[in-house]
């Protein structure tokens, strides 16, 4: 099950991910967003992070948005479309079981590492490119050997135990190199060694 839906600012590339499939109906939805309530709903722009280079426009939105129906029309005779409106509405239900979610992969101030938590927990494979792309930015050692860690969790967790095992060993050197002398810091570390 995807946790989140993966939409487009352009047109162009909604109809290629729609496809033309003769057995199927296609329906090409177009997502109006009030900006006035942009910050009150669980929508990111995560363009920046596209293996496409941006050419995508991708906006993800949160498991339990809740969207009206403005129109649905027949354009073409293989082709719907879908009018619908962001609201601010929440569904109790989803809005506890986010907030669980949110518990088991929010380990990190770092968004990035917080999309790659999420990957992991839902054993997709492209969670490393979170990981690395917050390892590329991120100064403080503290931080990057945390995120070693948590890189080092993932490649266990797919069964990469190499790269799992190269990952806690450059953690543990960046805290042996900064803090030689903290015996619970290193020791964090001889634990997933």
């Amino acid at each position: 099950m995807s946790t989140f839906l993966s939409t487009s600012e352009s047109e162009n590339v909604a109809r290629i991910y729609a496809g033309g499939d003769e057995e199927r109906t296609t329906v090409l939805m177009i997502i109006l967003m009030d900006p006035a309530i942009r910050s009150k709903v669980p929508v990111g722009n995560i363009d920046c992070l596209s293996q496409y280079g941006g050419a995508e426009c991708e906006y993800l939105f949160s498991m339990g948005s809740v969207f009206r129906i403005v129109s649905v029309d027949q354009k073409e005779d293989d082709l719907w479309e879908a009018v619908l409106k962001l609201t601010v509405d929440q569904d109790p239900q989803m809005l506890e079981f986010s907030d669980f979610v949110r518990v088991q992969i929010q380990n990190s101030d770092n968004p990035l590492v917080t999309l790659g938590n999420l990957t992991n927990r839902i054993h997709e494979t492209n969670g490393e490119r979170f990981y690395i792309k917050a390892l590329e930015n991120e100064t403080d050692w503290r931080e990057r050997a945390k995120i070693l860690d948590i890189l080092g969790d993932f490649y266990k967790n797919m069964d990469q135990y190499d790269r799992a095992l190269e990952s806690y060993q450059q953690a543990f050197d960046i805290k042996r190199e900064n803090e030689p002398e903290n015996k619970q810091l290193l020791s964090e570390s001889f634990f997933y060694l």
